[in-house]
C-alpha cells in the first residue's frame, strides 16, 4: 500500500511539473491534490494565481491553504467568498458580510461547516440571545450575529484559540457590539484544571482532551477556567430576560456532563432551541442519552450522523 501511495504521489508530481515546469509548485500542489491547470505561474514563478479562489500565493505566504484547497473552493463556489492574503501574509476570508482570518486548512474546513453546510443556520420569530460553548476563533459567533435578531454569549477556553477569536470579532465592528466573549469553559462545576492543548489541531481540543487521538499532535499543558453551566445560563437569564435562548455547543466531548448537569438543575426548560455536536470521548456515553436528557427537558431533538459515525449532530427544538 506505502509503495502504490508513493508511486501515485509521484506520478501527481510529474503531471504537476509538466504543466508548471515549476519544482517548489509542482511539489506543493500535488502534495496537496490541487489541479495544476488550476493555477498560473507569475514573476518566474515565485507566484502562483490559483484561478478558482483568484487569489495570488507567494511562496513565503499563506500555503495553508493549499492543505485546505477543496473547502475554500466550496466557499468561493458556494457561499460568495473572497479570499486576499494582507501586508503580514495572513489569509483573509470575507463571507457573507463577515471578515476573519484563517491560520490552518482546519480553519477553512470549520469555515466550510459554518458558511457553506450551514451548520447553525436557522431561523427566529422573535429576537433571542445565542449561548455558544465552544466557540473557538470565533466563526461561529460571528455567523450567528450576522445571520439572526440576536446577542451571543461565547466561551472559549484556550488562551490562544481565545485571541484568535477576538482578533476575529475585532474584524467586524458592525458585529462586535452584539458578541460577548468569554475566556473559559463551561463545565459542571465551578474551578479550573490543566489540560492538554494543541495548537495544530485548535478544534479537537477540550477538557478531556483530543476526542480524536492524533500520534503527530504536539501538545503543551495549559490551566482552564471552568465555570458552571448553571450559573453561566443563570447570569444569560438575567441579562436577557425577555428573550428565548439558543444553545450552540461544540466541546469535544463535554456536552455530556453539561447536559446532565444542566438538566439536574431542571435548567434545560429555560432552553428553546439546541445545536450541539455531538463526540464519542469513551466507550459509555452515547447520543442517545443526550436526546432522552433533552426530550425530558421538554425539547424535541432530532440526531444526525456524520460520515464514519463518530460524531455529528443533534437540534432540538421546544414547541410555542
Amino acid at each position: 500500500m506505502n509503495t502504490l501511495r508513493r508511486m501515485i504521489n509521484q506520478a501527481k508530481f510529474l503531471h504537476a511539473w509538466w504543466v508548471l515546469r515549476n519544482r517548489f509548485w509542482a511539489k506543493n500542489l500535488a502534495r496537496q491534490l490541487v489541479a495544476p491547470h488550476d493555477a498560473v505561474l507569475e514573476g518566474g514563478g515565485d507566484v502562483v494565481v490559483l484561478t478558482k479562489l483568484n487569489l495570488r500565493l507567494e511562496k513565503t505566504g499563506p500555503l495553508h491553504i493549499l492543505a485546505g484547497y477543496g473547502p475554500a473552493v466550496e466557499l468561493v463556489e458556494r457561499a460568495g467568498a473572497k479570499f486576499s492574503v494582507n501586508a503580514a501574509k495572513t489569509l483573509l476570508c470575507d463571507v457573507k458580510g463577515v471578515q476573519v482570518e484563517v491560520h490552518s486548512a482546519e480553519d477553512l474546513y470549520i469555515l466550510r461547516e459554518v458558511f457553506v453546510l450551514n451548520n447553525y443556520g436557522l431561523q427566529l420569530p422573535a429576537p433571542a440571545v445565542v449561548w455558544d460553548i465552544g466557540m473557538n476563533v470565533g466563526y461561529s459567533v460571528l455567523y450567528l450575529a450576522s445571520h439572526l435578531d440576536a446577542q451571543v454569549v461565547g466561551y472559549e477556553p484556550f488562551a490562544e484559540t481565545y485571541r484568535l477569536a477576538v482578533r476575529n470579532i475585532t474584524l467586524n465592528p458592525q458585529l462586535a457590539a452584539r458578541i460577548e466573549a468569554h475566556h473559559a469553559a463551561i463545565s459542571d462545576a465551578t474551578g479550573g484544571m490543566t489540560v492538554a492543548f494543541s495548537a495544530t489541531f485548535r478544534c479537537e481540543n477540550g477538557l478531556l482532551g483530543m476526542v480524536r487521538k492524533r500520534d503527530d499532535a504536539a501538545t503543551r499543558q495549559e490551566n482552564i477556567q471552568l465555570v458552571d453551566a448553571c450559573e453561566a445560563l443563570q447570569d444569560i437569564l438575567r441579562k436577557y430576560p425577555d428573550r428565548k435562548v439558543v444553545l450552540k455547543m461544540d466541546c469535544e466531548g463535554s456536552e455530556y456532563a453539561i447536559c446532565r448537569r444542566l438538566a439536574a438543575q431542571n435548567m434545560l426548560r429555560h432552553l428553546h432551541v439546541v445545536m450541539m455536536e455531538w463526540h464519542l470521548p469513551n466507550d459509555k456515553d452515547r447520543p442517545e442519552e443526550l436526546m432522552q436528557l433533552l426530550l425530558a427537558g421538554g425539547l424535541t431533538p432530532f440526531l444526525l450522523f456524520f460520515p464514519y459515525h463518530v460524531t455529528g449532530m443533534i437540534y432540538a427544538v421546544r414547541a410555542g
